[in-house]
């Protein structure tokens, strides 16, 4: 138990920052899936059970299967914007493969074509990615700046 606690200890720090980052990267997963299902027709409001087991629940179970174990959530990922930029675009690429992957199963409906998911895979990488690192990088940035503030 002890090493568990060990390796989630160098990956999670359990602070007020770590609870935001987290709420901070769920609400932008769900607004890319939001806006995408709104983009392709579909009512996210009417279809929420559709769209949150089809679309949004991959894409959490694949952010949460890479992130952690990334340490997105620990304090070193958090000491500059570049770190946390690349990192978070290689977090967000491990999500998007697993989720890509959760969705050609039988176990989601509408399973799409290998170009489909492709094609999707690649949008969702470059648009998800693009918020959750501008999210973090910006959080990062204000943060530094901050401390370099109050130590001035």
């Amino acid at each position: 138990m002890n090493t568990v606690t060990e390796w989630l200890g160098d990956r999670v720090d359990v602070s007020r920052t770590t609870m935001g980052l987290f709420a901070g990267d769920l609400a932008l997963i769900t607004l890319f899936v939001v806006v995408g299902e709104i983009s392709h027709g579909v009512d996210p409001i009417a279809l929420a059970g559709y769209v949150v087991t089809n679309t949004l629940a991959p894409f959490v179970v694949g952010w949460l299967l890479v992130s952690i174990p990334v340490g997105m959530y620990g304090v070193a990922t958090r000491e500059s914007a570049s770190r946390v930029a690349l990192r978070t675009a290689g977090a967000w690429f491990g999500a998007d493969v697993i989720a890509q992957a959760i969705r050609s199963t039988s176990y989601i409906q509408g399973g799409a074509s290998l170009q489909a998911i492709l094609v999707f895979g690649f949008i969702s990488f470059a648009v998800g990615g693009t918020l959750l690192v501008a999210w973090r990088a910006g959080t990062t940035l204000v943060r530094s700046r901050r401390r370099s503030t109050a130590l001035a």
